[in-house]
């Protein structure tokens, strides 16, 4: 059993469950798809999509404060009150603190042209992947210079353990963390997963 927590030169990244992440920098408090959270208040929630392990309207409610942004596809908006940034595929968003860049997220369980959201998060100059529920993608492949990828591996809902080892070997991060197994009815072996990965990245399990 390793550590839910793996720390990045200072960019603290925490597997809660399934694919809901805490990403912390100095005094920045990052979600993506918190699910079933009771955690510190958010100064970011970034949403890839509206099903319900990505989209728990309970743990956003109990962490989100007056000033949180969310950043969420554009077929969500009208789910979301207050500092609300909507985008498509293809689209960005930047404040000076993160910036956050978006591809499509897509498979046979999320059509493409629904424009859910698979997000490059970028703070303190580094780079985190967040692929989502997405199968393997031409967008994905042409990533660059990314520092952590948190990559599901279910096989029924998302991409298997091999289909994301090869997008690994594709993208080359440094970094690699196997997500969105276990938990909910799918599957997905992370140990599996990390030989398939073959040295290509560095394979951290957090649970």
């Amino acid at each position: 059993m390793e550590n839910k927590t793996f720390i990045f030169d200072n960019v603290e990244i925490t597997h809660i469950n399934h694919a809901s992440f805490r990403i912390k920098y100095d005094d920045l408090v990052i979600y993506i798809d918190p699910y079933q959270v009771k955690d510190e208040p958010a100064d970011y929630i970034l949403i890839t999509h509206d099903h319900f392990d990505h989209f728990d309207p309970n743990s956003i409610e109990l962490l989100k404060t007056p000033q949180t942004v969310f950043i969420v596809p554009e077929i969500m908006a009208d789910k979301f009150t207050g500092n609300v940034h909507s985008l498509l595929p293809e689209e960005s968003f930047g404040d000076g603190k993160i910036s956050v860049y978006t591809i499509p997220m897509h498979n046979m369980h999320h059509p493409k042209q629904k424009d859910f959201l698979a997000f490059i998060l970028e703070v303190d100059k580094k780079r985190i992947f967040h692929a989502g529920d997405s199968g393997p993608t031409d967008e994905m492949k042409m990533l660059l210079n990314i520092d952590v990828a948190l990559m599901p591996i279910d096989g029924k809902y998302t991409m298997n353990e091999a289909e994301a080892a090869d997008m690994v070997k594709e993208f080359k991060p440094k970094v690699v963390i196997p997500m969105h197994y276990g938990e909910i009815p799918g599957g997905g072996d992370p140990e599996l997963f990390r030989r398939l990965v073959n040295g290509n990245a560095q394979v951290e399990i957090l649970e």
